[in-house]
């Protein structure tokens, strides 16, 4: 949802949350579920079961 939200009315208003969401599912990933999680932005950040988005991605 929020993605369509910065995809119509621009970006700017909401990178912050963006990033913001994309560490936390990063922290989630490392700490809970004890997967290999890169930093938001990188391009590796898909398991295996391919069924997790790419950073940057809600």
């Amino acid at each position: 949802m929020v993605n369509a939200f910065a995809m119509e009315e621009g970006d700017a208003k909401y990178a912050a949350f963006i990033d913001y969401v994309n560490t936390e599912i990063v922290h989630y990933k490392r700490e809970v579920l004890n997967q290999k999680a890169s930093k938001p932005g990188d391009t590796d950040d898909i398991s295996p079961d391919h069924d997790d988005e790419r950073p940057g991605e809600l």
